[in-house]
């Protein structure tokens, strides 16, 4: 596990799934847990809608706990870097909106009831 740190996309194959989520293995034999969470952004019933056995995916390390050998993983986190540009954007498109809204509810002769 020495070579693989917070913050790493790796690539590893589904090796198992239970309910709460998926194992994955990583050629150095090395495996960690998606948690059912971690698949996607909101709610999934059923993770095998997601996933299945002998899948190749790209994953995130989002924790690892060296002295138990466990790392957890997430596919979640992928989806954010994909959509990172989009993210960038930051509050701009809020402040370009503020006027417009204010415009809207005050009243037009400047006086409140």
């Amino acid at each position: 596990m020495a070579k693989f740190k917070v913050g790493d996309v790796v690539e590893g194959t589904v090796d198992g799934i239970q309910k709460y989520g998926a194992f994955i293995k990583f050629p150095d034999e090395t495996q960690g847990l998606i948690h059912i969470s971690e698949v996607t952004h909101g709610f999934v019933k059923d993770i095998n809608d997601y996933l299945h056995v002998g899948q190749k995916i790209k994953v995130e390390i989002v924790s690892m706990e060296e002295d138990k050998k466990r790392m957890s993983l997430s596919l979640r986190a992928m989806e954010d870097h994909e959509n990172s540009e989009e993210g960038k954007a930051g509050f701009e498109p809020l402040r370009k909106q503020m006027p417009i809204w204010i415009d809207a509810f005050l009243p037009k002769d400047g006086i409140s009831e």
